[in-house]
């Protein structure tokens, strides 16, 4: 069973999802700094789960000390950050903070959506996964929506995807067509 670090404290739903894929969650302290990067290095796990804009059910940022040494343990280890902005918008006492995806996108996966902020019958959400990750990320969303169509994450239907993709995913195999189809 693969070890996934998530905050502790943190959301006990997601414990629930994570091990019905073979992960075993493993709690990584979060404090008034948010996640405790030491503490994650001495838990020799291959990816963590975090939520730096909004910490559930702290409520703390992510400090950018913690971002920067978050981000140093993903490239010395070769590690994988899961970063879940579930509410990141709702801010009101400062300025939004910024996604680590942005700052490093070959080893962050972004996830969102707008269940909050829009509605949540919509189902409406993303992730921006890394090129190497791109082909299982789509064979997974296949297989959990039973075959529903996803389209990959490039601005708009007119442009071109980025370089080793090509359109709209119609199944398991990958991403096909021309990028037209929503």
């Amino acid at each position: 069973m693969i070890r996934i670090g998530i905050e502790d404290p943190g959301s006990s739903r997601i414990l629930d999802p994570l091990r019905a894929r073979g992960l075993r969650p493993v709690g990584v302290p979060v404090d008034a700094a948010g996640l405790d990067v030491p503490a994650l290095h001495r838990l020799d796990v291959p990816a963590v789960l975090v939520t730096p804009a909004h910490q559930y059910p702290t409520g703390v940022v992510l400090a950018p000390e913690r971002l920067v040494a978050l981000l140093d343990w993903a490239r010395r280890t070769g590690g994988l950050v899961v970063e879940d902005d579930d509410d990141a918008e709702f801010r009101y006492d400062r300025d939004p903070v910024g996604c680590l995806q942005g700052l490093d996108p070959a080893r962050v996966v972004h996830i969102g959506s707008t269940s909050k902020a829009l509605a949540p019958g919509l189902r409406l959400g993303w992730l921006a996964v890394p090129a190497g990750l791109r082909a299982a990320a789509v064979a997974g969303k296949y297989a959990a929506d039973l075959g529903g169509r996803c389209r990959s994450n490039w601005p708009s239907p007119s442009s071109s995807p980025p370089a080793g993709t090509t359109g709209t995913c119609a199944g398991p195999a990958g991403c096909t067509g021309s990028g037209a189809t929503p």
